[in-house]
């Protein structure tokens, strides 16, 4: 399954936020510069005293957000262009946030050790920009916000295979299959059956392969295994959509009754005159648990 497009879009949203940023930053840092290098003043209107716990705010989310970026990308591997994020996202919080810092630190040796609005501010950016980052990395997987790679899961089950009218194929009861899951959920999307009988002297396969959605009709190939047949250009695979009698939700179990399956025919080749222009018959099948 192809990745979700949603996470390219934050690739480029980041990239767009994180030149913003940079460009914020430098501007901010040629204002505070600026404050810092005034007259120490003590107080002053209300609105000054909040800047650092504001502009701690805008930091705080600013790294969380770099920092959710960061372990998005991180999850998709070396898949490009995800990796490069993942390089370039940390660069930004911590050389951005030991940048503000460094301007704070020589702020007060340059005012010996005298502090202020703006140097409170600036120490305030750093740090929350880095406990942002911090933070958002690790919210970002039990909130959902990491690609997951869609695991498959296999089971042991049972098939039982019956066709009518014909008198020279020989059953195999609850012979062995695999049942495979949909990516990403325990439903059965498929059983597969190496040996469920025989046909005169050819052993028989069966692959069901099961819609994730009851509108559509399960696919029925079944064919004969090129090993047991004498040499020829030709293997029959009658293949086609099959309606099911009974199916539990999860598809590990049910039942269908095939009527006229069809003989595909492949690269025009002629099928040998004793092979069945088409079959008809039932299947039952049971997976077992996880």
């Amino acid at each position: 399954m192809s990745p979700d497009p949603i996470p390219s879009i934050i690739v480029i949203v980041t990239a767009v936020v994180a030149i913003g940023v940079v460009m914020v930053i430098v501007l901010l840092l040629g204002g505070i510069v600026g404050l810092i290098g005034g007259p120490a003043r003590d107080g002053g209107p209300p609105s000054g005293r909040r800047a650092p716990l504001i502009l701690g705010a805008v930091a705080l989310v600013i790294g969380v957000y770099l920092g959710v970026t960061y372990a998005n990308a991180r999850s998709y591997g070396t898949a490009f262009p995800y990796a490069v994020t993942a390089l370039i996202v940390p660069v930004l919080v911590i050389g951005g946030a030991v940048a503000i810092g460094l301007v704070g630190a020589t702020a007060l040796v340059s005012r010996r050790g005298r502090g202020s609005t703006a140097t409170r501010s600036v120490f305030s950016m750093s740090g929350a920009l880095l406990l942002g980052g911090a933070v958002g990395a690790l919210v970002a997987a039990p909130l959902g916000l990491t690609y997951e790679v869609p695991v498959t899961t296999e089971r042991a089950g049972a098939l039982t295979l019956s066709l009518y009218n014909d008198t020279t194929f020989v059953t195999s009861p609850e012979a062995p299959v695999v049942c495979t899951s949909a990516p990403g959920s325990g439903d059965i999307a498929s059983v597969q059956g190496r040996d469920v009988g025989r046909l005169g002297t050819a052993t028989v396969r069966i692959g069901l392969y099961l819609p994730a959605s009851a509108r559509d009709q399960p696919l029925l190939d079944i064919f004969l295994d090129p090993e047991t047949l004498p040499l020829q250009p030709y293997v029959p695979l009658w293949s086609g959509a099959v309606p099911a009698d009974q199916l539990r939700l999860d598809a590990s179990g049910g039942r269908l009754t095939f009527l006229d399956l069809p003989l595909a025919i492949k690269d025009q080749a002629a099928p040998p005159p004793d092979w069945a222009i088409s079959i008809s018959g039932e299947i039952g099948w049971e997976c077992g648990s996880s």
